[in-house]
């Protein structure tokens, strides 16, 4: 967590606290055992469960202090949780570009290869297939997402 908000913090974003309406949203479903529904969320355990993450996901679009929404893939928790579930990365997928497509707020993922790098090649194509933008690590990420929000204020 603190990675990532030195990342997106350093690149001009704010990570503020969510809306209690959300963190009451997260208590009735959220896993905290080795996670944390703050801003950014550890999702950890909750992760092998997709509809716990689009839930998560849902609550971050409708939250009013949350205008962006970015999703880490950790392609090496991912490959380890497969075992179980070998279609999870092509059900997240799906998902995710269901999630992406009602959502009125601008969202990408952030697919973290580690020692994995073939496999996340894998999973940021399946991503863009679907028309949801990926970048390779948070620095890079939270680069991209500013200068397309820049672009876009600066169109409107």
């Amino acid at each position: 967590s603190v990675v990532i908000t030195d990342a997106f913090a350093g690149a001009g974003f704010e990570v503020p606290r969510l809306t209690e309406r959300s963190y009451k949203g997260f208590g009735s479903f959220f896993n905290t055992l080795g996670a944390s529904y703050r801003n950014p969320l550890d999702v950890s355990l909750n992760f092998p469960h997709l509809d716990r993450i689009i839930k998560s996901l849902d609550i971050l679009s409708t939250d009013d202090n949350v205008d962006s929404v970015v999703l880490e893939i950790s392609v090496p928790f991912m490959k380890n949780l497969c075992w179980a579930n070998a279609s999870l990365l092509d059900e997240m997928v799906v998902e995710l570009a269901r999630y992406k497509e009602r959502t009125p707020k601008p969202f990408i993922a952030i697919v973290v290869p580690a020692h994995a790098e073939s496999d996340a090649i894998e999973a940021r194509s399946k991503l863009v297939e679907r028309g949801i933008p990926c970048l390779p690590g948070f620095q890079r990420g939270a680069n991209a997402l500013m200068k397309a929000l820049s672009y876009w204020n600066r169109q409107t």
